[in-house]
């Protein structure tokens, strides 16, 4: 029973998403995504008590599958962890995940909307952090941090004034400012 309910939820936290892709952070209610998953009303909320809590564990699962797909992306090449970290960091966001950054324009309205929401982020934030910390060069990783976080930001908020060409350029250059970047 524990594996159908942790399937049940998934098949939840997907149907929120895509409620949240196809309409909206407004329009994002606890019928909808009930609607969407196949199941009543009172089934999702005996998974997910409230709006809140629901809204809580999909920012959880998108920064889980942001770190998937960091994780997945570390390669075994003998590069130094943080350096392993930001090349893989660096490669996980490309411009190919535009479901992830409209679910991510939804998430982010929704923790506009309530700040204690915020707290997974801030969380997974300082994990992060915590692993460039161990670099003899935070400074630079923090740099290369940073201007992953404003092309990703940008994208979730529709600025788009890079273009995929100077992405890649950007994305080359900071793969090459990961060299300078050791272990202590």
């Amino acid at each position: 029973m524990h594996d159908e309910n942790i399937d049940v939820r998934e098949v939840i936290l997907n149907a929120a998403a895509d409620v949240i892709f196809d309409e909206g952070v407004n329009r994002f209610t606890i019928e909808k995504v009930a609607k969407k998953a196949g199941i009543s009303k009172g089934g999702l909320l005996y998974h997910f008590s409230t709006k809140k809590i629901l809204i809580k564990e999909m920012i959880k699962k998108f920064l889980d599958d942001i770190q998937g797909e960091i994780s997945n992306n570390i390669e075994d090449n003998g590069d130094l962890q943080v350096q392993k970290f930001l090349l893989a960091t660096i490669t996980s966001s490309g411009i190919n995940c535009i479901k992830m950054h409209e679910n991510g324009a939804g998430l982010l309205a929704a923790v506009a909307t309530d700040k204690e929401l915020i707290e997974p982020v801030r969380e997974r934030f300082r994990e992060w952090n915590e692993k460039i910390q161990k670099s003899d060069n935070p400074v630079v990783a923090n740099i290369i941090l940073l201007a992953l976080h404003g092309i990703e930001f940008s994208k979730i908020l529709g600025l788009n004034y890079i273009d995929s060409e100077m992405e890649k350029k950007i994305e080359k250059e900071l793969c090459e400012m990961t060299k300078q970047i050791k272990d202590k």
